[in-house]
């Protein structure tokens, strides 16, 4: 159990993804808190964490709302007593070209991959700089797709 004594908050952990990384980190000994919009969703990892033997909160976060970035950090150290890594894994992609894409739902993919995660990983940060180390994590494959796509001679041409 490498990660024994740690606390991790897992964003987006309702889904495949983050679901599969709050089992791992659980695995490995960490104490879980488990963030995400659907609350039926990540219960359902909770639950499996604690099923397995793990130790895992669920907290429901819409990390388009600032108060809620700096809740989810929050409630993971009044559970836990501190916040010891933090793996910003919530987002959402537009699944649409472009051109037929609106300036709020633009606006709805920003707020949400980078701002969001930007506004918890600031408050996790505050507590993690006290003790000197601090281990963030954005998971931004999706974004280097997105980024790839929209570059590419194609991305305006519909399917």
């Amino acid at each position: 159990m490498r990660l024994s004594g740690k606390s991790v908050l897992v964003t987006g952990a309702g889904g495949g993804l983050g679901s599969a990384i709050a089992l791992r980190f659980a695995a490995e000994g960490a104490s879980v808190m488990c963030t995400d919009l659907d609350q039926t969703k990540v219960q359902l990892t909770v639950e499996n964490i604690c099923q397995n033997g793990g130790t895992a909160k669920a907290f429901t976060a819409d990390i388009e709302i600032a108060s809620d970035c700096e809740a989810q950090v929050e409630e993971t150290v009044r559970c836990y007593g501190q916040i010891d890594i933090l793996v910003n894994n919530d987002g959402i992609a537009l699944h649409q070209l472009a051109l037929e894409t609106s300036l709020e739902d633009r606006q709805r993919v920003l707020n949400i991959n980078l701002t969001g995660s930007f506004l918890t990983a600031k408050a996790a940060a505050k507590h993690m700089r006290s003790k000197g180390v601090a281990t963030l994590s954005k998971l931004a494959l999706y974004l280097a797709n997105t980024v790839i796509w929209a570059a590419s001679p194609t991305a305006h041409q519909k399917p």
